[in-house]
């Protein structure tokens, strides 16, 4: 019962994090890089990069142990499952679902 608690509150705070980071880089970054060049960017693509970043980085500290295999697993789920509702580029969503 303690690891499902575990489990639980470390997902939590894991998943109020990772919603305010990729509200943010779809908000502020698109503008910011418009107003640095010229060029526009689709606003999935900032959070498609940090997505596979954080599930990158969740794959490699699982296997050296510096986190919980549990709380590894469900933090990669719950990132695909949240960004699987946010993406609307299927193209986006396609390297985001083939970084896992």
């Amino acid at each position: 019962m303690a690891l499902i608690g575990t489990v639980t509150f470390c997902l939590v705070f894991y998943m109020a994090g990772l919603i305010s980071v990729l509200d943010a880089l779809e908000d502020v970054f698109p503008r910011f890089y418009a107003r640095m060049t010229t060029r526009t960017i689709a606003p999935e693509l900032p959070v498609t990069v940090c997505t596979v970043a954080i599930i990158g980085c969740l794959r490699w500290l699982t296997p050296l142990n510096e986190i919980d295999t549990w709380i590894g697993d469900a933090a990669l789920f719950g990132t695909l499952l949240y960004t699987s509702t946010r993406l609307q580029s299927r193209q986006m969503y396609a390297v985001t679902s083939l970084a896992l």
